[in-house]
């Protein structure tokens, strides 16, 4: 798709409105990050308070972006004017839903003798970046922080470099975000797996699941169309882990996102670490972290030659918050994150990212068979809705889906996230920030 140059920006052309019916306050939205951050809610159908102390420009770019953009006065200083500002989004479109908090200024800078920079009326933005932003569809509000500096008079000139890369920036905002990719996707038969095979070939790629339930995996390819392709994969062996890369390269001509996100649980029976089975640990670690350095790579293989591509992981929340999941399997899901950062690291000089997904709670059928050894008094439905209903106790809302997951995964592997690498993208329902889930033993 050829893009279109509208106002010095590139866009590619919409079919979707990811933020149909929102309503925005964006402050520092008169310039760099932010006017890039407002103009792209607008294109993707919100409506945006643009909430600035550059009068002049805020007004100039309110009447460039159109009847969904308007400009009100706000200095982040005065608590007045901040909420001034949600109360004119409030009054003006009956509700808020997202706010930015994009405003700042970059205070003393190091090795400066010189006081720090006053506000200035002619704001620059350090470095414009781009900025796709999903909201969390069951928020009510979502709060969006920004360190970036906000104006400086001093920094004029810096403004001149950064509406120049404003033009190199696309967005993939229509149902084709992976138009053109070709992915491979481990466990990708049931449960995320499958979630993210239909919502990469829902978005445009080509993808290879690669599995050990074969007539699952099969009947998977065959539901999801032309556009997959099932191959047997037992993740701990390497050279399964090869030929799929291999019939990915050899089917579709090159490989641009390697997926690895088969896991197991191991025994989640309640037992003392002093009574730990590490033939179970070294079974769960096999699974879960060798196997994601195995991925790595053979995708790095694969990718390095050309200087693109993008490896992404499945993590947990149990690999970031202790107590939450098994030891043997917390511990293979903090690896992941190990490995995530240590192929971030090494492979970025070669145009390849890397970065997990650690989601928290997702009733699979595989994680749910599991689950129930442990409440052998339980069905599959009754421990799901148990399982809902702790979270919605928790007020973290709804039980989180494998597709809540996916759509994760295809952000990171497009080229939105471009410039994301080494991150852990948590999707939670802001569990690791204080909840703990409460799943009764009876």
């Amino acid at each position: 798709m050829m893009p279109l140059v509208v106002s010095g920006f590139f866009y590619a052309a919409s079919d979707s409105q990811r933020l149909a019916g929102k309503v925005a306050v964006i402050t520092g939205g008169a310039s760099g990050i932010g006017k890039a951050t407002a103009t792209e809610f607008i294109k993707n159908g919100a409506k945006v308070i643009i909430a600035d102390i550059q009068d002049d420009l805020g007004h100039s770019v309110a009447a460039e972006l159109g009847p969904d953009a308007a400009y009100t006065r706000c200095d982040v200083a005065d608590e007045a004017q901040v909420a001034a500002a949600v109360g004119l989004a409030v009054k003006r479109h009956g509700h808020l839903d997202v706010f930015h908090n994009n405003a700042g200024i970059a205070g003393r800078l190091p090795g400066r003798r010189s006081p720090p920079p006053k506000i200035s009326s002619k704001s620059t933005a350090r470095d414009a970046q781009f900025q796709s932003i999903n909201t969390l569809s069951n928020a009510e509000l979502t709060i969006i922080g920004s360190g970036g500096p906000y104006d400086a008079e001093n920094n004029a000139a810096r403004s001149q470099r950064s509406s120049g890369l404003l033009h190199q920036f696309s967005t993939a905002a229509n149902s084709q975000r992976l138009a053109g990719k070709v992915a491979v996707i481990t466990g990708a038969a049931s449960g995320i797996g499958k979630a993210s095979a239909k919502e990469f070939i829902g978005n445009g790629a080509k993808v290879i699941l690669a599995d050990v339930q074969d007539d699952l995996g099969r009947a998977v390819a065959a539901e999801l169309g032309p556009g997959a392709t099932y191959t047997r994969c037992d993740v701990t062996d390497e050279a399964q882990v090869a030929a799929a890369v291999d019939l990915a390269v050899a089917r579709h001509g090159a490989l641009d996102v390697f997926y690895s996100n088969a896991g197991v649980l191991g025994s989640i029976a309640p037992a003392p670490l002093a009574s730990l089975d590490l033939a179970e640990f070294d079974r769960v670690m096999a699974v879960n972290a060798r196997a994601a350095v195995a991925a790595a790579k053979h995708a790095a293989r694969a990718m390095v030659p050309r200087r693109s591509g993008c490896v992404l992981f499945t993590g947990s929340v149990s690999g970031v918050v202790g107590g939450t999941g098994p030891t043997s399997y917390g511990v293979s899901k903090a690896a992941v994150l190990g490995v995530v950062r240590a192929v971030a690291g090494e492979l970025a000089r070669h145009g390849v990212r890397a970065n997990a997904v650690s989601p928290c709670g997702v009733a699979t059928p595989l994680s749910m068979v599991q689950v129930l050894e442990a409440y052998p008094g339980m069905s599959f439905e009754e421990l799901k809705n148990a399982m809902a209903a702790s979270m919605e106790q928790m007020e973290a809302g709804p039980l989180i889906d494998p597709e809540d997951v996916a759509r994760a995964a295809v952000f990171l592997a497009s080229d939105e996230a471009k410039y994301i690498n080494g991150h852990n993208l948590v999707v939670d329902g802001g569990f690791t920030v204080g909840k703990l889930l409460k799943i009764p033993k009876e």
